[in-house]
């Protein structure tokens, strides 16, 4: 192929991809209703409902709050608090990276057969996820009425970190999508790893009282998210290095994930 042609070629790639993750934005009211019918099918006939969310992390909290309080060491916080904002965290990302592993396969039948944007999967996906994470999040209300809890205003530096977190988890999401398309063994291959990680990210426990541990944390993607949410919660502040790690490691990811989606977008309905 002429260099020039190769050229208007990868153009056209381009233009075709973010028109594809624009037009998927464009058409909200289709994923937000394909979220909510996952979430409808999932807990039909259920007397309660999307509520045995809530239920569900409430009793996780309440146990592990229990069992792993003496792993907290000397806190200015309450432990029930930074625990169950670390396993509602990671909780949406686990979510996240796991129906990123299967996004476009899952979504096969509608992809061949309907003329649709590919990232309105990838969006559907992070509304389900985030609807879960919304009833788990009333456990957190209710938490901070009990512990009597006092936000400070740097507890405002939370919602922008919210949204570079679901910024991220769209770009997670299409990046971890087209690759498991393409080679499925990485979807079992994440479901280890994130079984692993769940571990060895703060969530059970506190960095300060785990020695050699605690600092790995400074290196864990999953840790420097959470703890920019979870740190103006409880202490109005947060460190910035773990403002600097998450910002570079959403540009580059984001770059990265595009460029493969770029490339990879006509591939996807043939390896699925």
């Amino acid at each position: 192929m002429p260099i020039q042609a190769r050229v208007l070629t990868g153009e056209h790639e381009k233009q075709q991809a973010l028109s594809d993750l624009w037009k998927g934005v464009t058409q909200w009211r289709i994923w937000t209703a394909l979220a909510m019918e996952d979430l409808r099918r999932r807990y039909h006939r259920a007397a309660i409902g999307l509520l045995w969310v809530t239920l569900s992390f409430c009793a996780f909290i309440v146990v592990k709050a229990l069992v792993f309080n003496r792993f907290a060491g000397s806190l200015e916080f309450s432990f029930a608090i930074y625990l169950a904002l670390g396993f509602l965290l990671w909780q949406f990302m686990n979510g996240v990276v796991t129906d990123g592993a299967d996004v476009f396969v899952s979504a096969s039948n509608w992809i061949k057969g309907v003329p649709m944007p590919l990232s309105t999967f990838v969006y559907q996906s992070i509304v389900r996820n985030l609807v879960v994470a919304g009833y788990s999040s009333l456990v957190i209300g209710m938490l901070l009425l009990y512990e009597g809890h006092a936000l400070s205003w740097g507890a405002l530096l939370a919602l922008p970190a919210l949204v570079v977190l679901v910024f991220t988890s769209i770009w997670v999401e299409l990046l971890l999508g087209v690759v498991s398309a393409r080679y499925r063994d990485v979807k079992h291959l994440i479901q280890t790893i994130m079984r692993i990680l769940f571990f060895l990210t703060p969530v059970l426990w506190v960095p300060s009282v785990m020695g050699r541990l605690g600092e790995y944390t400074y290196w864990n993607p999953f840790a420097n998210f959470i703890e920019i949410v979870r740190m103006p919660l409880l202490t109005g502040s947060v460190d910035s290095f773990h403002w600097i790690y998450v910002c570079l490691f959403s540009v580059l990811g984001a770059v990265v994930s595009v460029i493969v989606f770029m490339f990879s977008r006509h591939r996807i309905v043939y390896w699925i």
